[in-house]
């Protein structure tokens, strides 16, 4: 089961290595694409509830390109964790 929600960008965890291993040119086609207003063609992010804030589970170059861009959320779909 899972949700779709804007999150604010300052509500979503990251993992320590995140950063490493980005692709340049992935994020400045998602850049750009955020920034022409072409948001539509991007997937949401995929996070886990904790506490009060998200973990991010994947997404992490459109997440990053959200940040980029300036944008103060980012379309995020809530995934449950099952037991």
């Amino acid at each position: 089961m899972s949700t779709t929600i804007d999150i604010g960008v300052d509500q979503i965890l990251l993992l320590p290595n995140i950063p490493a291993g980005m692709n340049p040119l992935v994020l400045m086609h998602l850049t750009y694409l955020l920034r022409s207003r072409n948001d539509h063609e991007i997937p949401p992010i995929e996070v886990w509830r904790e506490g009060g804030n998200y973990r991010l589970k994947d997404g992490r170059h459109r997440f990053m390109a959200h940040v980029i861009a300036g944008r103060q959320t980012v379309e995020a779909i809530i995934v449950y964790k099952t037991r």
